[in-house]
C-alpha cells in the first residue's frame, strides 16, 4: 500500500486533476468565477496548474511544518488550548506530537477540499463558453469544507483539554 503524507495528499489530486483533464484544457482557462457563477479571472492552462501547485505546497507547508516548527521554537505566539499544561517540559514531547497531527490531519482533509474544489471549478472550462460554475453544488462543497472546519475546531478544543487525575 502506498502511503502519502498529509502535506502531499492535496497535490496528489492536483497532479491526478493535471493528468486527466490538462490536455484538454483550453490554453487560457477561467479560474476565478463571481457569485453568480460567472468566470471573472483567467490564467493560461500551465499557469494555473502551477498556481494550484504553489498554494497547496504553500499551504501545507504552513499546516505542517511551520506550525509544529512554531510550537517547538516560539510556543509563546500559538494559540492552543491549555498551552501552559500541554508544552510544560514534562509533556513537550507529547504536545507537540499531538498538535503536529491535528494539523496533519486538518490538512489532509482541508487542503484536500480545497484540491477538489479547483478541479471542480477547472473541469468547467472543459465545456462550451461561456464557463459558468454551477453554484449550487460549488457552494455545497464549500460549505462542506466550512462545516468541517468548526467540527474540526470543536474536537481538537476537546483533545486538549486537560485530562482530569
Amino acid at each position: 500500500m502506498i502511503r502519502v503524507p498529509a502535506f502531499a495528499a492535496p497535490l496528489v489530486v492536483v497532479l491526478i486533476e493535471w493528468v486527466m483533464i490538462g490536455s484538454r484544457l483550453p490554453d487560457r482557462v477561467a479560474t476565478h468565477f463571481g457569485a453568480d457563477g460567472q468566470p471573472n479571472g483567467w490564467m493560461s492552462n500551465t499557469g494555473s496548474f502551477g498556481f494550484q501547485v504553489v498554494l497547496l505546497a504553500g499551504m501545507g507547508a504552513v499546516f505542517t511544518l511551520v506550525v509544529p516548527a512554531l510550537v517547538r521554537s516560539a510556543p509563546t505566539l500559538v494559540n492552543l488550548p491549555n498551552r501552559d499544561y500541554w508544552l510544560a517540559p514534562e509533556r513537550r514531547d507529547e504536545g507537540i506530537a499531538k498538535i503536529t497531527n491535528w494539523m496533519a490531519g486538518f490538512w489532509l482533509v482541508f487542503g484536500t477540499g480545497i484540491a477538489l474544489v479547483i478541479a471542480f471549478a477547472m473541469s468547467v472550462n472543459l465545456g462550451p463558453e461561456p464557463h459558468v460554475l454551477p453554484t449550487g453544488p460549488f457552494l455545497g462543497v464549500v460549505g462542506g469544507l466550512v462545516l468541517f472546519t468548526f467540527g474540526w475546531l470543536a474536537a481538537m478544543t476537546a483533545a486538549f483539554r486537560i485530562p482530569s487525575s
